[in-house]
């Protein structure tokens, strides 16, 4: 099963529109907003936005018991990258080409094995409040969600995203709108950051399809991959 593009999946090789649910009912696909939701019922769900994030949750009977891009799902941050037939590597290029679908137009190698390192944080100034820093500044538009939702990782995330895409506002706008999604999951309140000059593509994009700019889905924070090194 691929997502393709908003509103589409595509299910051994035929594109369905949601809702969908299979003639064996163990699984069953939907819209919740602008999120696409896939429930089976060994207590799987996974959330997607078909553009930043993917969202997979769990049984806390399977801790220990699967394998993949979000790791064993052990409670340990240790010995995650391990491929296929449960070999450990501590090559992140190696470990995302080993799980990644053949046959997806949308995952390439892109540069490997020559990818660019990022660029220096002063280059293209992560730590200010005007790029990546503005996630943890105490007066930015954030500050009631610093307290429930840890903004180091997103932060991280997004010094990553931007460096290695050399200061691109497209990069910095895709990071905060993920950091503002799990706030309003989380039950916190997002100060509008953006405006005419400042992601303004975006809030084209929400306007289209119909959500508040203001008002993104929410998708919980726990468990999450990013578009950035694993293409």
């Amino acid at each position: 099963m691929q997502t393709v593009c908003p509103l589409l999946l595509q299910v051994d090789g035929a594109l369905i529109s949601l809702p969908y649910s299979p003639p064996h009912g163990r699984f069953s696909a939907y819209r919740s907003g602008r999120l696409g939701v896939v429930s089976a019922d060994f207590g799987l769900r996974l959330t997607f936005d078909w553009h930043l994030r993917l969202t997979l949750a769990l049984p806390s009977t399977y801790s220990g018991s699967v394998q993949g891009l979000c790791g064993d799902f052990d409670g340990r941050t240790e010995g995650e990258l391990l491929l296929p037939g449960g070999q450990p590597t501590s090559d992140v290029q190696e470990f995302g080409e080993a799980w990644m679908v053949e046959g997806s137009a949308r995952c390439d190698r892109d540069c490997a094995p020559n990818c660019p390192l990022p660029p220096p944080a002063a280059e293209v100034g992560l730590s200010g409040v005007d790029r990546c820093g503005v996630l943890q500044s105490p007066t930015g538009p954030f500050r009631d969600c610093l307290g429930n939702v840890d903004p180091e990782p997103y932060h991280q995330d997004c010094a990553l995203d931007v460096g290695l895409r050399r200061g691109h506002q497209g990069a910095l706008c895709d990071a905060l709108t993920v950091y503002t999604a799990a706030c309003q999951e989380a039950g916190s309140t997002v100060h509008p950051w953006r405006n005419a000059t400042f992601c303004r593509e975006y809030r084209a994009r929400l306007a289209v399809s119909g959500v508040s700019p203001t008002q993104e889905p929410g998708v919980s924070h726990s468990h999450h991959l990013q578009h950035r090194g694993v293409r």
